[in-house]
């Protein structure tokens, strides 16, 4: 209960800041998705089952507030952490650079299928 508790308040706050604080950080015009970055980490951490809750939890919450349409970020960020999740068994995740390569990719991975689904909606 308390690692579940430690999750939902983790995302929470970084969902916070995303919209409130990083929202006016801009790097060369691209803010941070600092929500994909704690569900990628917290993924890789954890197993798929985690991953995937975690996921459609942080999905779900983007929807209700940032969505054009409903259940793409859903859609999205749960494979992401289902997948962040099965590939954590099989590679070394307490080393930076392994995280970095899985936000990175994760990142990738999200902004183009983005792209793809609202090019087609």
């Amino acid at each position: 209960m308390k690692k579940i508790l430690g999750l939902i308040s983790l995302v929470l706050i970084s969902f916070i800041l995303q919209s409130t604080v990083l929202h006016f950080a801009r790097f060369f015009g691209v803010t941070v998705n600092l929500v994909l970055v704690v569900l990628i980490v917290v993924s890789l951490q954890t197993d798929e089952i985690t991953g995937a809750g975690l996921g459609f939890f942080v999905g779900l919450l983007s929807d209700v507030f940032y969505a054009q349409f409903w259940g793409v970020n859903t859609l999205l960020f749960f494979s992401i952490g289902y997948l962040a999740g099965k590939i954590s068994d099989d590679v070394y995740k307490f080393d930076y650079f392994t995280n970095l390569y899985f936000v990175l990719f994760g990142t990738l991975f999200y902004h183009l299928l983005f792209y793809f689904i609202h090019y087609f909606l």
